[in-house]
């Protein structure tokens, strides 16, 4: 079970006055928040992204660990659409339990200037309760607002020509340019081919549910059906040129270029307990590396091995995607088929 700091948790809600109320439709639209909605968000989704990035990283880390994965000195951390930081605050808990010893710089990238004003406040007091008088995460923010995918792609290369990244992430944002701007996750990944160091990885997490508007029309399928369906396109496409590999989740990595289903995704699912609070967090996510020294390592020692029936990544058994069939619910609407990942129960506690 996984302990986040009571320190932390009582400082968004007694100091910067975040507060718990679900937002349903409008968290899907986080771009022009007020300090009000911003709060609320700070209170309610904050805690549930910093559980989900921990949960991923930390299971990630460990299991490249045992290939002997490692960092250099310098770790370079790019978070397009941070937001208040819950995610960028998860990764930097388990990079400094797993480690140590090492120079991070954060590049935070945000359209909200409020939001990115909450998270300065949460980056200087945590690196007090993280660090101490050790060498601390610097961090430099950039307003931007991305018009579309094009500006997004070229925004990040002219913001990264000189600087290498580690580790790209991003939580919960695409779908805000969806779906005007289709073809957005392959973006991702271009711009991930240029910008990752050697041994950089790229983590994606988006939301499960069908796009709507403002007044609650339908405009998509589900997301990660749109999301699986262009990670498969681009490594169709670029499968002789790619710098880039698709690492996790294991069954749609192994699969993603001989996969003819389209309607099929994977869905992580945790119930999260905090102070009272129940909720539950349902995402799609994908991890891909470049192809550098440690991939081969990886490559040859886990991947190539590696059962695609099994998610090493999450720890669960799931189903073949052509064993499965369709599913009907009671308003009538045909639902994607889903890999099922077990419900796993996971709650955190608090110092």
């Amino acid at each position: 079970m996984f302990h986040i700091n009571r320190e932390l948790y009582n400082y968004i809600f007694n100091e910067l006055g975040a507060r718990y109320e679900q937002m349903t439709r409008t968290v899907e639209f986080n771009l022009y928040n007020d300090r009000e909605k911003n709060l609320k968000y700070l209170g309610t989704y904050f805690p549930r992204s910093f559980v989900e990035s921990y949960k991923i990283f930390n299971n990630v880390f460990e299991c490249f660990k045992t290939y002997h994965f490692d960092f250099d000195e310098t770790i370079n951390i790019l978070d397009i659409g941070s937001g208040t930081g819950g995610p960028l605050f998860g990764l930097l808990q388990v990079l400094s339990e797993q480690f140590e010893h090492r120079q991070i710089n954060v590049y935070s990238i945000d359209g909200n200037q409020d939001a990115f004003n909450i998270q300065s406040k949460i980056s200087f007091y945590n690196n007090g309760l993280l660090y101490g008088n050790k060498s601390r995460p610097a961090f430099y923010f950039r307003p931007k607002i991305f018009v579309d995918k094009n500006d997004l792609k070229s925004s990040l290369l002219s913001f990264f020509q000189q600087t290498k990244i580690d580790i790209m992430m991003s939580f919960k944002f695409i779908n805000e340019l969806y779906p005007t701007n289709a073809g957005i996750y392959k973006t991702m990944l271009e711009v991930a081919e240029e910008i990752l160091s050697s041994n950089g990885i790229t983590c994606i997490v988006d939301l499960t549910h069908r796009k709507r508007d403002y007044n609650g029309r339908y405009l998509t399928d589900y997301l990660p059906v749109h999301f699986n369906k262009e990670v498969s396109e681009y490594f169709k496409s670029n499968r002789e040129t790619t710098t880039l590999y698709y690492a996790l989740p294991t069954c749609c990595a192994k699969n993603c270029c001989n996969c003819s289903h389209g309607r099929c995704f994977t869905s992580l699912m945790m119930p999260v307990q905090h102070d009272g609070f129940q909720d539950k967090t349902k995402i799609n996510y994908k991890f891909f590396m470049k192809r550098g020294k440690f991939f081969s390592n990886f490559y040859c020692h886990y991947l190539t091995f590696a059962n695609s029936d099994h998610c090493g990544d999450c720890k669960t058994n799931i189903c073949h995607c052509d064993a499965m069939s369709s599913h009907f619910y009671a308003d009538g609407d045909e639902h994607p088929l889903i890999c099922g990942f077990e419900n796993q129960p996971f709650s955190f506690k608090l110092w």
